[in-house]
Parts: structure tokens; C-alpha cells; sequence
């Protein structure tokens, strides 16, 4: 696993685009369709990839090196699923174009015996403006391509064994924090393979465009049920949790304008205020540090994913070209987040799963205790003994302030209820049973159960 990692790190941080064979790029937001009518116009030097918000038709003017001349063919790859057509012309005239299509978010078009060394290139965005261009001889290009499908067959193989592992784990162990994180995650990777390509070997572009928000929305939805589980904020933070959960509400009405509207101005302020609900749950994973161990896992785990992300997206979306991070550098981070955090819910299943088997261990003997009160009162009336009972446990809510749903749960367990039946019974879940349990422990301030038996029989 460490060669493999080594080998996903080499190739994540060595992909970047090196423009090798480009001088400069200068652009310019024009819808013309002619050459001509935009060649004396002022262009504006492209520093960054990144661009800008305002999707549309854009123009590019490019100068190659002079490593170009005498080369039998040249190869212009844009690597970008926003654009819808390319087309490239010398001074006068177009020489090729291509449109995106199913199987295909690289826009690759070749140049026979180019004898020029400036270039046009006509570009439509249909959401944000990304224009990562490459131009290679064909050598250079197949060299790139196999590197590229490399990094492809090593991330998307780590990303399925997680997945498949968190499926089993869910089934095996019925804990939804495996079920939310193997869609949180299952929904970032769909969202990934729409910025590589992947997605549209299966599904036409114009498709997968239409549905891309929805798994934007649900990965904020996963992210903030997944967050919330494995920290167990509603038993912690409840408002807070709860606050968390309604925010993506807002988000969400971003990404219905931005259909209505087709500004993608909509769409990047909704993918910015998507990144803060999972940021809200990093802090929030921050804040249960100290209640919970398994917390800090969270935090370092998510903390690699999140940031490359917010560095990412968001110069991305609006045009930004200060602090970045390349796709291939988030694809990284979110390798190691799923390692860590598909470990760290092992390990806080592992725990809870000790402790509450624990805790039922010691509150059982209430059970052998409290029947020994029910033989100590063998000659009462059948009344008189659950009144006995019943008066007991009443005093025992009061002195140690237990909730009704803390009582029910305590008899439950008396009366030999394994949690799973216990949720069944109540009609809550078997998270919930373990919280409460835990909870019983600590107000009653018993270090064995049997002394809640003592307290039960003997208190007066």
C-alpha cells in the first residue's frame, strides 16, 4: 500500500500541465465568429488557467515556441468538461474544430504540417471558465496519455476497494455511519469524473451537465449526515448539528437559479457555500477534540480533502489565480482522506462497541439485583411487588435526574433487551440505545454495575 500511495503521489504531482511547447496565451470575451473581426482587438494575457465566472464564448490568442517548427503534426488537448466546442484558425482562416462529445471531455484537435507559430483558438464555456490548453508533438502526447491513464486505474481502484469495503462493513455491522460515508464518498468520485472524463464514457455529456448539481447538493447532504453521525453531535451540539443540516438549504436554492438562469455565477457561490457545510463540520469535529478520541481522526483525515478542495473550487468557479491546488492534488487528498476516515469508523466502532458491551455488562447484574428485590418480596402481593419496584426506579429518576427515555431504556436492559431490540421497541435507533446507555453510566457515577443494583435496592 505505501509503494502504491508513492507511486499515486509521483504521478498526482507530476501531471501538472507544463505548457512546454506554448510562449504565451492572451484572451479575450468575444461571441464573434470571424477571425478576422477580433485580431486587432486588445487581448488580455492569460496568467492562470482559471479565468473567470462569466461563462460564454471566449477568444485565445497563442504563440508557440519556436521547438514547433518542422514538427509533421501538433496536437491542441484542452482537458476541461465546461467547454462545448473548440476551433482553431492561423491569421486568416479556420484549420479544424471539434465539439465535445459522449466518451470525451479532452478536446483534442491536430494540426498537419503547422507552419505557423500564432494561433487563434475560439472556445464556448458552457459553465466555468477553465482553459488548461496543452499542445504536444505526438510523441510528447501518447507519453502524457499513458501516465494520465495510469493515475486514473490507480485512483479509481483504491476509491471502489473503500467503497466496497465501507458497503460490507454497513451490512456486517449495521452502522449508517458506513452507509453515509460510502455515498458521501460515491458522490464525490461521481463528481470527479466529470472533471476527468470518466463519467462520459457512460453517459452523454448534455446528461451528466444536467445532473452534475444534484451530486453537488448530495455530497453536502452525505457529508453533513456522515460529520454528524460518526461525531454524534445531536447529542452533543443539537442546535448546532441541526443549523448545519438546514444551511444546505441555501445552497441548494443557488443551484435552482443557476438552471433557471444559466449564470454560472449561481452555480460557484453554490459549490462556495457547499464547501463551508463541510468546513462547518470540520470546525465542529474540532470542538468534540476533546469529548471524543476518534474525533481527531476526523479532523486530520478530512482536513487534506477539504482544504485542496476549497482550493481548488473556488479559484476555479470565480476566476482565481491566488493560492490553487490542481485537480490531481485533490484527487491526493482525497485518497488519504478515505483511508483515514474509513479506519477511524473502524476504530470508533471498535470502541463504542467495547464500552457499551461493557456498560450492559455491568447494568445486567441490575437485573439478577433487582429480582433478588422482587424475592426479598416474595411474600407481597403481586401489586405490592411492582409498586416496590415502580417506587424504586421513580427514585431513582428523581435523585439522579434521568430522562423518561434514560428509564426506559434502564428497564429495558433489566429485563434482558439487546440494543437492537431495544431500538426496535422504543423506535429509536440502536445508536441512540448505546448514547443513552453511556449516559445511565455516568449520572448514576457507578464504576460496576452492580452498584446500581445497591442503589436500586438499598437507597433510601
Amino acid at each position: 500500500m505505501r509503494k502504491l500511495l508513492f507511486l499515486l503521489l509521483i504521478i498526482c504531482f507530476g501531471c501538472s500541465s507544463i505548457h512546454k511547447n506554448i510562449d504565451s496565451v492572451f484572451y479575450l470575451k468575444n461571441d464573434s465568429k470571424n477571425v478576422n473581426s477580433i485580431k486587432n482587438k486588445k487581448f488580455t494575457l492569460l496568467k492562470d488557467d482559471r479565468i473567470s465566472y462569466k461563462n460564454g464564448v471566449y477568444w485565445f490568442k497563442v504563440l508557440l515556441t519556436d521547438k514547433t517548427k518542422g514538427e509533421e503534426e501538433l496536437i491542441f488537448q484542452v482537458e476541461e468538461p465546461s467547454i462545448a466546442t473548440v476551433a482553431v484558425y492561423n491569421k486568416n482562416e479556420l484549420l479544424t474544430s471539434e465539439k465535445s462529445t459522449q466518451g470525451n471531455t479532452v478536446i483534442i484537435l491536430k494540426l498537419k504540417n503547422p507552419k505557423e507559430s500564432l494561433y487563434y483558438v475560439r472556445v464556448h464555456f458552457k459553465r466555468q471558465v477553465h482553459f488548461p490548453l496543452n499542445v504536444y508533438t505526438t510523441s510528447q502526447f501518447y507519453k502524457t496519455e499513458e501516465k494520465k491513464n495510469l493515475g486514473f486505474g490507480l485512483y479509481y481502484g483504491i476509491a471502489i476497494m473503500v467503497f466496497i469495503l465501507n458497503i460490507i462493513f454497513y451490512i456486517s455491522l449495521k452502522d449508517n455511519t458506513f452507509l453515509y460515508y460510502s455515498i458521501f464518498m460515491g458522490c464525490i468520485n461521481i463528481s470527479f469524473t466529470a472533471f476527468d472524463g470518466v463519467a462520459y464514457l457512460y453517459f452523454s455529456q448534455v446528461f451528466f451537465d444536467d445532473y452534475i448539481a444534484v451530486f453537488h447538493i448530495l455530497i453536502q447532504i452525505f457529508g453533513a449526515l456522515f460529520a454528524s453521525n460518526f461525531l454524534g453531535l445531536k447529542f452533543f451540539y443539537p442546535k448546532l448539528d441541526l443549523f448545519g443540516k438546514l444551511f444546505i438549504v441555501v445552497p441548494t436554492t443557488f443551484y435552482a437559479i443557476y438552471y433557471f438562469t444559466n449564470n454560472f455565477l449561481y452555480f460557484a457561490i453554490a459549490d462556495f457555500l457547499g464547501l463551508l457545510v463541510l468546513a462547518y463540520y470540520w470546525f465542529m469535529g474540532i470542538l468534540m477534540y476533546k469529548k471524543e478520541e476518534f474525533a481527531k481522526f476526523f479532523v486530520i483525515g478530512y482536513c487534506m480533502a477539504l482544504f485542496a478542495a476549497i482550493f481548488y473550487l473556488t479559484p476555479l468557479n470565480f476566476g482565481l489565480t491566488s493560492i490553487t491546488a490542481t485537480f490531481n492534488q485533490l484527487k491526493f487528498g482525497n485518497i488519504i482522506e478515505m483511508l483515514v476516515l474509513t479506519y477511524a469508523i473502524t476504530y470508533r466502532v471498535k470502541k463504542l462497541q467495547e464500552e457499551n458491551n461493557s456498560y450492559r455488562n455491568e447494568l445486567q447484574l441490575y437485573l439478577n439485583e433487582l429480582y433478588g428485590l422482587k424475592e426479598q418480596l416474595k411474600n407481597a402481593t403481586t401489586t405490592e411487588k411492582e409498586n416496590s419496584l415502580n417506587a424504586k426506579i421513580e427514585e431513582i429518576k428523581i435523585s439522579y435526574n434521568l430522562t423518561e427515555r434514560e428509564v426506559d431504556i434502564l428497564i429495558k436492559i433489566t429485563e434482558g433487551f439487546t440494543n437492537k431490540q431495544i431500538a426496535e421497541n422504543l423506535f429509536i435507533s440502536v445508536n441512540t440505545v448505546k448514547y443513552h446507555t453511556r449516559n445511565l453510566y455516568e449520572k448514576l457515577d457507578i464504576k460496576k454495575r452492580t452498584e446500581i443494583s445497591s442503589k436500586i435496592i438499598f437507597d433510601k
